[in-house]
């Protein structure tokens, strides 16, 4: 997970601990030794740590991890360049883009996933009804129709046209972010 909640309610440390995974994904992908992995992590998550307590604020806790854990684990493989196999820089780099262009992929999903939700919470009742059965329910059109005493064929055509209504909501919201960045 990355920076998705409300960031003024989590400690620093709970929002390092959220990025566990993925800050252990990043740090395995460096190095092959699930030991070594494990252990350049807790070093990472002591240098943060003692970061925190010095009063770092972190916007981006990914981001801002991975660059600690590479900074570690350049030091790691001088230490042990014997026993490691050593991946050239520009092998680092394109690792380190991967992992960042997910943080923005992830971060684009978050910022649609919220403007569907502002946009949802604009349809009238009947539609959000509608989009629940069918999304959140689980329900058939057929079924959605003898519910709501109407055929599946208008339960479809009405489904259709709130898409496209949600469609177009998320798609302003997102050009109006857009302007305002």
């Amino acid at each position: 997970m990355n920076d998705r909640k409300d960031n003024s309610r989590q400690t620093p440390e709970s929002r390092f601990l959220e990025n566990r995974d993925v800050l252990l994904a990043y740090i395995r992908a460096h190095v092959r030794n699930w030991t070594d992995a494990e252990d350049l992590f807790q070093e990472t998550a002591m240098v943060a740590l003692r970061k925190f307590r010095e009063g770092v604020e972190v916007r981006n806790m990914g981001a801002w991890s991975r660059e600690i854990a590479r900074r570690i684990i350049l030091d790691h493989w001088k230490k042990n360049a014997r026993r490691n196999l050593i991946l050239a820089e520009d092998t680092l780099d394109a690792i380190d883009q991967v992992f960042a262009e997910t943080d923005a992929a992830e971060d684009r999903s978050a910022a649609k996933l919220e403007a569907l939700t502002a946009c949802l919470a604009k349809l009238p009742a009947h539609l959000r009804e509608l989009v629940d059965l069918f999304y959140k329910e689980k329900m058939s059109l057929e079924k959605i129709g003898r519910q709501l005493r109407r055929s599946s064929g208008a339960v479809q055509v009405s489904l259709s046209r709130t898409r496209r209504t949600l469609l177009e909501c998320v798609e302003k919201i997102e050009t109006e972010e857009g302007a305002h960045a």
